[in-house]
């Protein structure tokens, strides 16, 4: 078989047949036309994080045995990233499932980070929630929170590849892993309240917030506070004694002496 390129959209093959007392038989040209690799693959897929819930009885603590992926609805920043260069191939904010395009047959990771954002030149309302490896020792800040997922290709098409985000916790409670999925948890419940402010101001200019979650932020040590390193709510994240980044009512709770520090006023001694 010798193949000889004939024009750019295909390629002529002259095939000898033999048998097998290698009489060649006839001749006969076969066409084959050759499609274009296309430039670019459509990616997309789920965006989950582990939701540890409440445990109902006896009344207190996290059921680790109800553990279960659950959507993630803030919209968070989703990087499509070229896992031999490290270069960002396209990016976009999501809630729930993204959508990217990039370079076909390309070995790739997505990272997804622990931040919203809404800002200008985009109209009212305005945002900014970081969530950053920050504790109450005044260590300086960590950068924002994030998850990359395992290399895969992009092929030649399109594919489909979910981002699951783990609690890095087993059934028992035992911790068996990053607990990637506690900054996009405390994500989850900072949402909530932007929504809940915007039902009564759907303009609201929201000022910059940091939420600073550490493993080694001792159990008890969650709070509010503004200073000259702005607004920020600092969480407990003491393994097995206080995670509070799974209890969204604590959450609230200093969301709301943010939005008071922010919209309002409080003569409160505490």
């Amino acid at each position: 078989v010798a193949p000889t390129v004939t024009v750019d959209t295909g390629i002529t093959f002259a095939l000898q047949v033999t048998d097998d007392e290698g009489v060649v038989g006839p001749s006969d040209t076969v066409s084959i036309t050759v499609q274009p690799v296309p430039g670019t693959s459509r990616v997309q897929g789920q965006i989950t994080f582990q939701s540890i819930p409440f445990r109902t009885l006896p009344g207190h603590g996290l059921n680790y045995a109800g553990m279960r992926y659950l959507p993630l609805t803030p919209a968070v920043l989703v990087e499509a990233v070229d896992a031999n260069t490290q270069l960002v191939l396209a990016s976009g904010r999501f809630s729930e499932n993204y959508d990217l395009t990039v370079p076909t047959v390309t070995d790739i990771k997505l990272r997804a980070t622990a931040s919203l954002s809404r800002q200008s030149p985009d109209s009212l309302p305005h945002w900014q929630v970081d969530v950053r490896e920050l504790n109450y020792a005044g260590l300086p800040m960590g950068p924002n929170y994030t998850y990359t997922t395992e290399v895969f290709n992009s092929g030649a098409g399109g594919i489909f590849h979910d981002i699951r985000i783990p609690s890095g916790w087993d059934t028992s409670g035992a911790l068996i892993g990053t607990r990637d999925a506690a900054p996009f948890a405390v994500l989850e419940a900072v949402n909530m309240g932007l929504l809940t402010v915007m039902n009564a101001a759907p303009t609201a200019d929201f000022p910059a917030l940091t939420i600073g979650w550490s493993p080694s932020n001792t159990g008890g040590n969650t709070f509010f506070t503004r200073d000259g390193n702005g607004r920020r709510i600092v969480l407990a994240g003491e393994a097995g004694v206080d995670t509070d980044e799974y209890d969204p009512g604590v959450i609230l709770h200093e969301f709301g002496h943010y939005v008071d520090d922010a919209f309002a006023r409080s003569d409160s001694v505490g």
